[in-house]
């Protein structure tokens, strides 16, 4: 896999995080940490994370399972499930500050499926904080009562698929709720949707779509650029 193994800070009950690092940081450079699916940090997130570096980016792959990656759905769904996203932000709080202190000035956070989750919930939590500069959710939306997301105060540009059927995650009924919590907290909110079902900017499932795939790189560059700019 391309991308530098680091290790940092964390406040989390595990111990200090991990992740890898796509090209190093330097003085006035913009930073994205991105968040996995729940499979882990496999080849279809380190080509993410690429994607997002060709873009003008530092990328920060936060590994949330601290090198657990799996191959099948069950034991990834009940790993999921059991997941503490609040206290996970520990996490994202840690890989933020690592950018920011290694020289980037703004950071945003870029979560897929399981990671948008991670995301929203982080950048709720963190919102005193006052670090998480733009939040880009993928195809997933956290479960209602996991924190207050009215909460949010960075810019938020979410990325989702008309035909989802995976309701309770990323549904139309799951994003155009969080949409409307988002909108009632007036939020600086972009709400991207696509003529895709779930998870499609990922080659390893059969709801890929290269085309409306493209459109969302696009659309996350020209947002981040102008997010995170000084």
């Amino acid at each position: 896999m391309a991308g530098e193994r680091i290790h940092y800070s964390s406040k989390h009950p595990s111990g200090d995080a991990t992740g890898l690092l796509f090209s190093k940081p330097t003085p006035g450079s913009k930073g994205v940490v991105l968040i996995h699916e729940w499979w882990g940090i496999n080849k279809s997130i380190v080509d993410m994370a690429k994607r997002i570096q060709e873009a003008g980016f530092v990328v920060l792959a936060a590994d949330m399972f601290r090198g657990k990656v799996y191959e099948e759905a069950k034991p990834a769904r009940e790993n999921m499930f059991a997941f503490d996203h609040v206290t996970g932000s520990c996490d994202i709080l840690a890989a933020v500050e690592y950018l920011k202190k290694a020289g980037c000035n703004k950071v945003g956070v870029i979560g897929f499926s399981f990671g948008a989750m991670v995301a929203l919930v982080s950048a709720a939590v963190l919102a005193d904080h006052d670090v998480i500069d733009a939040v880009a959710p993928l195809t997933g939306v956290p479960k209602q009562g996991v924190t207050d997301l009215k909460k949010i105060k960075c810019p938020v540009q979410g990325h989702y698929g008309a035909k989802d059927t995976v309701k309770g995650v990323s549904s139309p009924d799951d994003y155009n709720n969080l949409a409307r919590i988002l909108k009632e907290a007036k939020v600086d909110l972009e709400m991207c949707i696509y003529d895709a079902g779930h998870a499609f900017p990922n080659p390893d499932y059969e709801t890929y779509d290269p085309e409306q795939t493209e459109k969302l790189y696009e659309n996350l560059a020209r947002f981040f650029h102008q997010k995170l700019s000084s």
